[in-house]
């Protein structure tokens, strides 16, 4: 039994997967509680407060969302237009969606090469890669941008972003310190050839971190020569 209008639900209580329902206008025919209605868990659900009996549709709303994103993203990779995929890359980039922008901006290198739109969209396509958290590719793009393209109003961004991404790859003191030490010389190259650059100032202070970084590893590994009674290394370290 179903009932036909939400007037006829008064209340209805669940206990798990069971449920019974009491109904307010009883007829002849109607005059019966149905009770341990089995339900499968997530078909559907009863609304008590409101009296309402629905289907979850709601929770069906973001899956039909996806899909519908999907399909629209797949119209963008298959379209033959390249200024609408440069577009739609950009505003992708823009709303940080990286794993859909990079692809397209990944195919528009080679389609854009030796074009005006090139810059933009090699631009893009290194920024993108800092969005993705890939910093050592992202370094190696960065520096080929400015090096490419050396008129660009990006120039000063990107030479100092191929620095910044050694510092962001520059580990805890403990470990290796290769991109430490390739942070400090990028960053020491950038406040060389960009010194009037407003980002100069930031840039030595991030290198006064890297050096604190580096002593601070000096100073705990002549500790435990010391500790391991290696006096000699412990008094060379220190």
């Amino acid at each position: 039994f179903v009932p036909r209008r939400t007037s006829d639900i008064r209340w209805i209580s669940t206990d798990s997967s069971r449920c019974t329902i009491w109904l307010q206008k009883f007829s002849p025919d109607t005059k019966r509680t149905i009770q341990s209605l089995k339900l499968r868990s997530g078909t559907f659900t009863f609304a008590p407060m409101i009296g309402l009996l629905n289907f979850r549709f709601a929770q069906l709303l973001p899956l039909v969302f996806l899909l519908f994103s999907c399909s629209e993203y797949q119209k963008v990779l298959k379209s033959s237009d390249l200024d609408y995929k440069l577009e739609k890359a950009i505003e992708y980039y823009e709303e940080e969606k990286f794993n859909k922008a990079y692809p397209l901006l990944e195919e528009l290198l080679t389609q854009f090469r030796g074009s005006r739109k090139a810059e933009t969209v090699y631009y893009y396509y290194a920024k993108t890669l800092f969005g993705m958290r890939d910093h050592i590719l992202a370094a190696y793009h960065f520096k080929n941008f400015y090096q490419t393209f050396p008129n660009s109003p990006h120039e000063d961004e990107c030479a100092f972003m191929s620095a910044y991404c050694h510092y962001l790859e520059s580990p805890s003191y403990s470990l290796d310190q290769s991109y430490t030490y390739k942070a400090i010389n990028e960053l020491q190259l950038y406040v060389n050839t960009h010194s009037k650059s407003p980002r100069v100032p930031e840039c030595n202070m991030i290198m006064d971190e890297l050096r604190g970084k580096l002593e601070r590893k000096s100073y705990e590994r002549a500790r435990q020569y010391y500790r391991m009674e290696l006096y000699q290394a412990a008094v060379v370290g220190f």
